[in-house]
């Protein structure tokens, strides 16, 4: 096979160049043509002219943001690429008015001949209404095997009208593809990236497949000004191409350009992105992407190649400027060199079709395994100018900034992370400490409990020994003294169900009726609190909307709290002791106001009551109990605890979160 060249001026010309070449004698001839002429008429009429000289040819196109030939890089001219093959079998499609870019690959990959082996399909795509990852998805959920080539239309950067084409028609919304096969045909493929990560890492935080809507929270249009300025930001989407986003999948970074920009201020780019990703801004340096051609001239040199075409984004036109040519010197006079510059590149690697943006794809196709393309061994040294150095300067600067940013922002977050490893280890082991504490505590009120209904059940049982010794226990007396004793037994089988309702683990969130809640916390502390010479009141402000949340640990909190006023009381007073316990709902919270008379807490010490190991209590005090109940109720219950000095004594407000379903009603 062999290919050949032209820049069109106009139908004579092209007319010498295509009997100077004998072109009208091949049956296998792909024509593509790539143009900066963004003109439906002009196209039309090309294309009609090349059939008209070579009808047995195929042809297939696309408008472009800048054409290569050789070693020469145009914009607005027009590239007409003539590849004559000797055993190799062509045919084109055309597939349009898809509404889904899914769908619109899929159309495409059915029309292939299912029983040819083709090799490879050069694809091309309009540039601003196709998702290019879409598209590729349907024509690879068809056919994996073939391996894929071409890219997106483009327009001059001016991102309003692109046109792709081939002989059986032009579409603007739509897809062309030429696809070949034979036994003789050898296709290979590379691919060179370059682009670096800049700045923070950022995170997709609502998008629809390749429309973006926010970036961290923000509007995505705005991501862009906050963090390249405005001027960027106002110029999208053709400053998008030179600052894409990269994602790194599957261990490889992929950049994704932005091909419009809505009046929302959400933002389309040529391929898709998720929610939740992990994407940067992406820059590029010119030493790095030219150190990364040498790379890929070093895979391809060995490849059979009689004829390469190159599938380059526009990003790589505009930046690299007069050094395009140095990427794009692959060879010297031995294998011809066509291609155009895209809005997104299509390239086939491990069984699956993929878009690539800023990045350089090259196509080679042989019919001798023994054709080798030409590389010169030794690439003289790169000469820049002062300000491209001093771009390439500044550029290295700030992605060697970056990255030691990230790497300082990574440790951070691993000692941040054991910090709050170790606080959870440590509040565990308080909670631990805290259940214990009170655990010693509700052994003392079981026994405060027990001690009178277990002297009466003595009393009662000495006095039926007796009588019975004496020969005067009637029945009657028997039995109403048994049925005493069953009465005190109940009360002491229910004093334990309480405590043990006390220390079963929630494992999960339930309902929780408060006044169910505050009603068995009296049941186990009241006797004591009598006792003490203090009377408990409750009050509750009906209706009440109940708590979705873990019972136990609300009772653990209030217990604490009466715990607190009792030890207050007792410390400060001998009598009248008070405790009032007053719940109401407030807004979306219920309230639990428990107020004491034991003359509140010094000024001095207010700010440290919270604190872990702080008390005041001479003896018997562990210092966690408060600190726990600030830490159960503000992480486990999501609520809030604050204290306020009351009329001589404290007030201790909690506030835990109500149910929101409109199904459990008020109580």
């Amino acid at each position: 096979m062999r290919t050949v060249s032209l820049t069109y001026t106009d139908n004579a010309q092209l007319g010498t160049f295509v009997q100077a070449q004998g072109l009208t004698h091949h049956e296998h001839i792909l024509i593509q043509v790539f143009t900066g002429i963004i003109d439906r008429q002009f196209i039309t009429e090309l294309i009609d002219n090349l059939l008209s000289l070579l009808p047995q040819s195929k042809i297939i196109g696309a408008t472009s943001d800048g054409i290569i030939d050789n070693n020469r890089i145009l914009q607005l001219d027009t590239l007409i690429s003539f590849s004559v093959f000797d055993t190799t079998f062509l045919e084109t499609y055309i597939s349009e008015n898809i509404p889904y870019s899914y769908s619109l690959g899929q159309s495409l990959a059915r029309q292939f001949p299912s029983d040819k082996k083709i090799k490879a399909a050069i694809c091309l795509t309009d540039g601003l209404h196709t998702n290019g990852e879409e598209f590729l998805n349907g024509l690879s959920g068809v056919n994996r095997d073939v391996i894929i080539a071409g890219g997106l239309a483009g327009d001059n950067g001016q991102f309003k009208q692109t046109y792709v084409f081939c002989d059986k028609g032009i579409a603007s919304h739509g897809a062309v593809s030429a696809i070949l096969w034979g036994n003789d045909l050898i296709v290979s493929n590379c691919n060179s990236f370059g682009w670096q990560k800049i700045g923070k890492t950022l995170t997709i935080t609502k998008c629809d497949k390749n429309r973006v809507y926010t970036i961290d929270g923000m509007n995505a249009t705005e991501v862009y000004a906050k963090y390249l300025g405005d001027e960027i930001r106002d110029k999208l989407p053709s400053t998008g191409v030179e600052f894409p986003l990269i994602i790194q999948r599957d261990g490889v970074d992929t950049a994704r350009a932005v091909v419009r920009k809505h009046s929302d201020g959400s933002l389309s780019f040529a391929g898709n992105l998720k929610e939740g990703e992990k994407v940067h801004f992406g820059y590029g340096n010119t030493e790095h992407i030219l150190y990364h051609r040498e790379q890929v001239l070093n895979k391809t040199q060995m490849l059979p190649a009689e004829s390469i075409f190159i599938y380059s984004c526009m990003a790589r036109r505009r930046l690299l400027g007069e050094h395009l040519k140095s990427e794009l010197n692959l060879s010297i006079d031995a294998v011809n060199v066509n291609g155009f510059f895209t809005y997104g590149e299509f390239f086939h690697s491990c069984n699956q079709a993929g878009l690539l943006n800023q990045s350089l794809t090259l196509l080679t196709l042989s019919e001798r395994p023994g054709i080798r393309t030409y590389i010169p061994k030794v690439t003289p040294p790169l000469e820049y100018n002062d300000s491209v150095q001093t771009v390439n300067a500044l550029s290295h600067l700030i992605a060697q900034t970056t990255e030691e940013l990230m790497e300082l922002n990574q440790k951070q977050k691993s000692i941040i992370q054991q910090e709050v490893a170790k606080n959870r280890e440590k509040d565990q082991l308080l909670l631990h400490q805290s259940k214990l504490a009170q655990m010693g505590e509700m052994i003392n009120m079981i026994a405060h409990q027990w001690r009178q209904p277990l002297n009466t059940i003595s009393s009662v049982s000495s006095s039926l020994l007796l009588k019975s010794q004496l020969n005067i226990l009637d029945r009657e007396t028997l039995e109403s003294k048994l049925k005493d004793i069953n009465t005190y037994i109940e009360h002491l089988s229910t004093t334990i169900n309480d405590f043990r309702e006390f220390f079963r683990p929630n494992r999960e969130k339930e309902i929780t009726d408060i006044v169910e809640v505050i009603s068995s916390l009296k049941s186990i502390i009241g006797d004591q609190l009598l006792s003490d010479n203090i009377s408990l009141e409750i009050t509750i402000e009906h209706p009440l909307k109940p708590i979705f949340s873990y019972p136990n640990e609300i009772k653990q909190v209030i217990l604490n709290l009466i715990k607190n006023a009792k030890d207050a009381i007792g410390s400060y007073r001998k009598e009248h002791g008070k405790i009032a316990i007053h719940v109401n709902t407030t807004d979306k919270y219920i309230s639990i106001q428990i107020t004491d008379n034991g003359g509140g807490i010094p000024e001095k010490i207010r700010e440290k009551i919270f604190e872990p190991y702080f008390t005041t209590k001479e003896k018997d005090g562990t210092g966690i109990g408060l600190y726990m109940s600030k830490v159960i109720v503000e992480q486990h219950l999501e609520g809030s605890i604050e204290f306020h000095h009351a009329d001589d004594g404290t007030e201790f407000v909690v506030k835990l979160p109500a149910a929101t379903d409109e199904k459990h009603k008020s109580i």
